[in-house]
């Protein structure tokens, strides 16, 4: 099968494998509209583009039958795959005529993340600002119990040295995420930087790939700094990945929990 770009967007309006998914792109450039394989005939044959295809049906001597025989062997071909994708990490819509074509449209933008308002900005925060402010108050209100005592501490003392720092993404003049870029993180690794850390979005923003928006400013960063590449770790796989980051091995934090890592080539 042939590998479009991974950097391409891809609609993919047909019925693959999981398999054959995955040979195209990552999970984050590719959406799927699905249908349920009861009765694909009749759908397909009352489209104005497959006249030539009911007029084949309907030359069969018993019309009924042979939609009968088409439907029945449509739905054996395709009944696994529809089910395998719709529990897959892939993004699919249900075709539904309930719903209109435009919001449709929405939601794959909403997916792709083109349905971002044009003023997101994801910015720098530097010492003593007021945007260092905002993201003070914007951490201690947010909802990430695990973490924000420690991003807390990091931005009362100012705890960065060289080149670290974090990144605020800023929509609508409100502060709506936070990344870091670190030395190290919570992990006894010196020997391996930079590390892009301490990512979180406000629920009622997530689903715009601000979270991708901000991991991807840091390696930009990170890039005209001179690292080739740079390093993030999570507690479970299928995350990161999305983001062109690929799995390097499991890692003890200094908790004596296993975790797992992930590099990215920045080119």
């Amino acid at each position: 099968m042939t590998r479009f770009s991974r950097n391409g967007i891809i609609l993919c309006d047909c019925h693959l494998t999981v398999e054959d998914a995955e040979q195209f792109t990552e999970p984050s450039k590719i959406a799927f509209l699905l249908k349920e394989p009861g009765n694909l005939v009749d759908d397909y044959c009352n489209r104005p583009d497959h006249q030539g295809f009911r007029n084949f049906i309907h030359s069969a001597t018993d019309t009924q039958k042979a939609k009968a025989t088409c439907n029945e062997t449509l739905r054996t071909l395709n009944e696994k795959r529809y089910h395998d994708m719709k529990n897959s990490r892939y993004f699919w819509l249900e075709r539904d005529t309930r719903r209109t074509v435009e919001e449709t449209v929405s939601l794959v933008e909403r997916h792709f993340g083109w349905s971002l308002q044009e003023d997101l900005q994801i910015v720098k925060v530097e010492k003593g600002t007021e945007l260092a402010q905002s993201l003070l108050q914007f951490v201690k209100d947010c909802s990430w119990t695990e973490a924000k005592e420690h991003i807390v501490w990091m931005l009362e003392t100012w705890a960065f040295t060289d080149w670290e720092t974090m990144f605020a993404a800023v929509k609508g003049g409100n502060i709506v995420g936070v990344c870091t870029i670190m030395k190290t993180d919570y992990y006894p690794l010196p020997e391996i930087a930079p590390w892009v850390s301490c990512v979180f979005v406000s629920e009622e923003h997530r689903g715009n790939r601000i979270s991708e928006k901000l991991i991807s400013q840091a390696n930009r960063y990170a890039r005209d700094l001179g690292f080739p590449r740079s390093y993030i770790a999570c507690e479970h796989a299928g995350l990161y990945e999305h983001y062109g980051y690929h799995y390097v091995k499991e890692i003890e934090n200094y908790a004596h929990g296993i975790d797992h890592l992930f590099t990215k080539e920045l080119t």
